[in-house]
Protein backbone atom coordinates (compact mmCIF):
# COMPACT_ATOMS: atom_id res chain seq x y z
CA UNK A 1 0.00 0.00 0.00
CA UNK A 2 1.00 3.54 -0.84
CA UNK A 3 1.34 6.19 1.46
CA UNK A 4 -1.23 8.56 -0.29
CA UNK A 5 -3.91 9.32 1.65
CA UNK A 6 -7.72 9.44 1.31
CA UNK A 7 -9.79 12.29 2.66
CA UNK A 8 -13.49 11.65 2.85
CA UNK A 9 -15.39 15.31 4.27
CA UNK A 10 -18.63 14.41 5.32
CA UNK A 11 -20.20 16.74 7.52
CA UNK A 12 -23.72 15.98 9.58
CA UNK A 13 -25.71 19.35 8.29
CA UNK A 14 -26.75 18.96 4.96
CA UNK A 15 -29.58 21.42 4.42
CA UNK A 16 -30.93 20.14 0.80
CA UNK A 17 -30.92 16.51 1.77
CA UNK A 18 -30.55 16.01 5.69
CA UNK A 19 -29.14 12.84 6.77
CA UNK A 20 -27.45 12.56 3.63
CA UNK A 21 -24.54 11.15 4.18
CA UNK A 22 -25.65 8.42 6.51
CA UNK A 23 -28.85 8.21 3.97
CA UNK A 24 -29.36 4.69 3.40
CA UNK A 25 -27.90 3.18 -0.39
CA UNK A 26 -28.42 -0.63 -0.88
CA UNK A 27 -28.54 -1.46 2.46
CA UNK A 28 -25.79 0.83 3.23
CA UNK A 29 -25.28 3.93 4.54
CA UNK A 30 -24.22 6.47 2.06
CA UNK A 31 -20.49 6.95 3.33
CA UNK A 32 -19.52 3.34 3.59
CA UNK A 33 -19.52 2.63 -0.07
CA UNK A 34 -17.13 5.80 -0.39
CA UNK A 35 -14.80 4.08 2.66
CA UNK A 36 -15.03 0.90 0.32
CA UNK A 37 -14.35 2.14 -2.74
CA UNK A 38 -11.32 3.76 -0.80
CA UNK A 39 -9.96 0.12 0.45
CA UNK A 40 -10.96 -1.26 -2.64
CA UNK A 41 -8.74 0.68 -4.80
CA UNK A 42 -5.61 -0.44 -2.99
CA UNK A 43 -3.87 3.19 -3.42
CA UNK A 44 -4.24 4.53 -0.06
CA UNK A 45 -2.12 3.89 3.24
CA UNK A 46 -4.65 5.42 5.53
CA UNK A 47 -8.61 6.37 4.72
CA UNK A 48 -10.10 9.34 6.60
CA UNK A 49 -13.08 10.93 7.45
CA UNK A 50 -13.16 14.49 8.63
CA UNK A 51 -16.95 14.94 10.34
CA UNK A 52 -18.16 16.94 13.50
CA UNK A 53 -21.10 14.62 13.44
CA UNK A 54 -20.96 11.64 16.17
CA UNK A 55 -23.27 9.17 13.97
CA UNK A 56 -21.25 9.86 10.91
CA UNK A 57 -17.86 9.10 12.77
CA UNK A 58 -19.63 5.56 13.95
CA UNK A 59 -20.05 4.38 10.78
CA UNK A 60 -16.36 5.65 9.29
CA UNK A 61 -15.04 3.83 12.06
CA UNK A 62 -17.36 0.50 12.15
CA UNK A 63 -16.03 0.97 7.93
CA UNK A 64 -12.68 0.77 8.75
CA UNK A 65 -11.68 4.74 8.12
CA UNK A 66 -9.56 6.64 10.40
CA UNK A 67 -11.22 10.23 11.94
CA UNK A 68 -10.25 13.46 12.10
CA UNK A 69 -12.50 15.86 14.09
CA UNK A 70 -13.48 18.80 12.31
CA UNK A 71 -14.17 21.83 14.55
CA UNK A 72 -17.64 23.31 14.10
CA UNK A 73 -16.48 26.87 11.93
CA UNK A 74 -15.54 24.05 9.33
CA UNK A 75 -18.73 22.68 9.30
CA UNK A 76 -21.04 24.87 7.54
CA UNK A 77 -22.55 24.89 4.14
CA UNK A 78 -20.20 27.82 3.37
CA UNK A 79 -16.98 26.63 4.02
CA UNK A 80 -14.33 25.52 0.44
CA UNK A 81 -13.46 21.99 0.78
CA UNK A 82 -10.11 23.22 0.45
CA UNK A 83 -10.15 24.58 4.09
CA UNK A 84 -11.49 21.20 5.10
CA UNK A 85 -8.38 19.39 3.18
CA UNK A 86 -6.21 21.91 4.64
CA UNK A 87 -7.37 21.05 8.58
CA UNK A 88 -7.24 17.50 7.80
CA UNK A 89 -3.95 17.02 6.28
CA UNK A 90 -2.17 19.54 9.11
CA UNK A 91 -3.79 17.45 11.76
CA UNK A 92 -1.32 14.25 10.35
CA UNK A 93 1.61 13.52 11.82
CA UNK A 94 3.51 14.34 8.77
CA UNK A 95 2.14 15.35 5.39
CA UNK A 96 1.70 12.69 2.84
CA UNK A 97 2.88 12.70 -0.76
CA UNK A 98 -0.32 12.43 -2.29
CA UNK A 99 -3.88 13.19 -0.77
CA UNK A 100 -7.28 12.15 -2.36
CA UNK A 101 -10.51 14.18 -1.47
CA UNK A 102 -13.58 11.61 -2.27
CA UNK A 103 -16.64 13.03 -1.52
CA UNK A 104 -19.16 10.96 0.37
CA UNK A 105 -22.14 10.80 -1.50
CA UNK A 106 -21.04 9.06 -4.22
CA UNK A 107 -22.09 5.16 -3.61
CA UNK A 108 -21.59 4.24 -7.62
CA UNK A 109 -18.06 5.26 -7.37
CA UNK A 110 -16.10 1.95 -6.99
CA UNK A 111 -12.21 1.46 -6.69
CA UNK A 112 -11.46 0.74 -9.63
CA UNK A 113 -13.06 4.20 -10.91
CA UNK A 114 -10.53 5.45 -8.10
CA UNK A 115 -7.79 3.62 -10.03
CA UNK A 116 -8.57 5.19 -13.16
CA UNK A 117 -8.26 8.30 -12.08
CA UNK A 118 -5.06 7.92 -10.29
CA UNK A 119 -3.42 6.74 -13.44
CA UNK A 120 -4.95 9.69 -15.43
CA UNK A 121 -3.39 11.92 -12.86
CA UNK A 122 -0.39 10.62 -12.90
CA UNK A 123 0.17 9.85 -16.62
CA UNK A 124 -0.83 13.71 -17.13
CA UNK A 125 1.60 15.00 -14.77
CA UNK A 126 -1.59 17.17 -13.32
CA UNK A 127 -1.26 19.12 -10.15
CA UNK A 128 -4.98 18.09 -9.35
CA UNK A 129 -7.39 15.97 -10.90
CA UNK A 130 -11.11 16.19 -10.41
CA UNK A 131 -13.66 13.65 -11.71
CA UNK A 132 -16.94 14.94 -13.45
CA UNK A 133 -19.92 13.44 -14.87
CA UNK A 134 -22.29 14.68 -17.42
CA UNK A 135 -25.65 16.38 -16.78
CA UNK A 136 -27.27 15.93 -20.26
CA UNK A 137 -30.65 14.48 -18.48
CA UNK A 138 -31.81 17.97 -16.86
CA UNK A 139 -31.24 21.39 -16.86
CA UNK A 140 -28.47 21.77 -14.24
CA UNK A 141 -30.22 24.25 -12.50
CA UNK A 142 -32.92 21.93 -11.36
CA UNK A 143 -30.30 20.41 -8.95
CA UNK A 144 -30.33 24.32 -6.94
CA UNK A 145 -33.94 24.37 -6.71
CA UNK A 146 -35.75 24.19 -3.64
CA UNK A 147 -39.01 22.87 -4.82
Amino acid sequence: MSEAVAVIPARGGSKRLPGKNLAPFRGRPMIAWTIAAARDSGLFGEIYVTTEDAAIADVARAEGAALIDRPADLATDTVSLTAVLDHALRGLPSLPPAACLLMPNCPLRTGEDIKAAARRFEETGADVTMSVVGYGWRPPEWALADD
